[in-house]
C-alpha cells in the first residue's frame, strides 16, 4: 500500500504536463468536431460522435487535475476557499458564455470556435505556468525529530 502511495506522489509531480496533454488532445477533438460541424472537414456521424466523445473525456480528465494545480498553486490557503475561488471564477466565465445565446436572434455558429479557442487558450498559459509542489514536498519530506 505504501509503495502504491509513493506512486499518486511520483505522478503529481506531472500534474501540469498531463494537463497540457490533455487540453491539446481536446483542442485536436473540439476541432474536429467545429470542423464536422461547420462542414470544413467531410460530414460524417462517425466522426461527429467520435470526435465530442473522445473531447468530452479528456476535458473531465483536466477538472481534478485543475483542483489540484490551484491548490499547490496556493497552498498555505486552504484547499476549499482556493478551489471555490476557481469555481466561481469559471462558473461566472460560463455563465457569460452561455448568456450570449439567450438573446433573441443570436447566432450560435461561433459557439464551437470560441470553445477551441477558450480551451486552446489554456494550454500556452500552462507552457509558461512555473508549477510549485510546496503542499506536495511537505508532505513527502521525511519526518523529523525536533
Amino acid at each position: 500500500m505504501a509503495s502504491l502511495c509513493r506512486s499518486a506522489d511520483v505522478v503529481k509531480r506531472w500534474t501540469k504536463q498531463i494537463l497540457v496533454g490533455l487540453f491539446f488532445g481536446t483542442v485536436v477533438c473540439q476541432l474536429i468536431f467545429t470542423m464536422t460541424c461547420s462542414r470544413i472537414l467531410p460530414f460524417s456521424k462517425g466522426l461527429l460522435f467520435a470526435s465530442i466523445i473522445c473531447s468530452g473525456l479528456l476535458f473531465n480528465g483536466t477538472i481534478p487535475l485543475v483542483f489540484e494545480l490551484i491548490m499547490e498553486c496556493v497552498f498555505p490557503v486552504g484547499e476549499g476557499t482556493s478551489v471555490g475561488m476557481g469555481l466561481v471564477l469559471a462558473n461566472s466565465v460560463i455563465f457569460v458564455f452561455d448568456a450570449v445565446f439567450m438573446f433573441p436572434g443570436s447566432d450560435v455558429q461561433w459557439m464551437n470556435w470560441v470553445s477551441v479557442g477558450g480551451i486552446a487558450f489554456c494550454v500556452p498559459l500552462l507552457l509558461v505556468y512555473k508549477s510549485q509542489y510546496r503542499r506536495l514536498d511537505l508532505d513527502t519530506e521525511p519526518f523529523k525529530e525536533t
